[in-house]
C-alpha cells in the first residue's frame, strides 16, 4: 500500500509559476519537502529544523510547512 497517496500534500509555486517544492505530511507530524532538483528532506514544523543532515530549509517556506501541520 502507497501511503503517499493518502497523505496531504502541497505544492509550494515560485515566481515564474513553476512549483519550487512539494511539502507532504506525514503520519508522525513532519513534512517532507520534495526540492525542484529531486532532493528530499524531512522537516520538524514544531521544533522548525531540518531533519535531514546537508539539506538547509529556507526561511521562507517556514510558514508554509507550518501551515501544512496545522492544517490551515
Amino acid at each position: 500500500m502507497d501511503l503517499d497517496t493518502y497523505l496531504q500534500t502541497s505544492d509550494v509555486f515560485g515566481c515564474h509559476g513553476q512549483v519550487t517544492h512539494t511539502l507532504t505530511l506525514r503520519i508522525d507530524g513532519t513534512v517532507q519537502v520534495r526540492f525542484a532538483n529531486g532532493r528530499t528532506a524531512v522537516a520538524d514544523p514544531e521544533r522548525r529544523t531540518c531533519r535531514t543532515p546537508g539539506i538547509t530549509i529556507p526561511d521562507s517556506l517556514w510558514p508554509e510547512i507550518a501551515a501544512l501541520s496545522l492544517g490551515t
